[in-house]
């Protein structure tokens, strides 16, 4: 294993503040995809509930239309957190630079976006809203 540190130039101080920034990016990473997650909840659940109370068939195309954007904003959350836990990773085993926060160079030991997008954790929360919002949308249009 190689290191871009040099032992005599060497702060374990500098490597924990170097630890708790990228953890701290992370954790908002993290943070984010759950934010995301909560609106599509939010704003789906409160259009489909809606659009069936009024049936109004068509507002349930809006609730769907929000499920893409935010799907694809959750799966760029949690493509950049890994790209910040190998990162880290990297940070321990001494093979970044002190203080360096580019995570690009960890690009070819992660998985694709798309690969990422039909993971458990996106397409596992998106999908049953989705066909939820069809069963809605159809359930209005049948009723009208």
């Amino acid at each position: 294993m190689s290191s871009n540190r040099n032992d005599a130039d060497f702060d374990p101080e500098d490597l924990r503040k170097h630890l708790e920034l990228v953890q701290a990016v992370i954790a908002r990473l993290a943070q984010s995809s759950t934010v995301a997650k909560g609106w599509t909840l939010t704003i789906a659940g409160a259009v489909f509930g809606f659009s069936s109370f009024g049936e109004r068939w068509y507002l349930t195309l809006l609730g769907l239309a929000v499920i893409l954007p935010f799907s694809v904003l959750d799966m760029y959350y949690l493509h950049e957190e890994r790209l910040f836990r190998r990162l880290y990773k990297g940070v321990c085993d001494g093979a970044v630079p002190s203080f360096s926060m580019d995570k690009d160079e960890f690009q070819g030991s992660v998985d694709s976006r798309a690969r990422i997008y039909f993971s458990w954790s996106v397409i596992g929360f998106y999908s049953p809203l989705a066909v939820a919002g069809a069963v809605v949308s159809l359930a209005a249009l049948l009723g009208a």
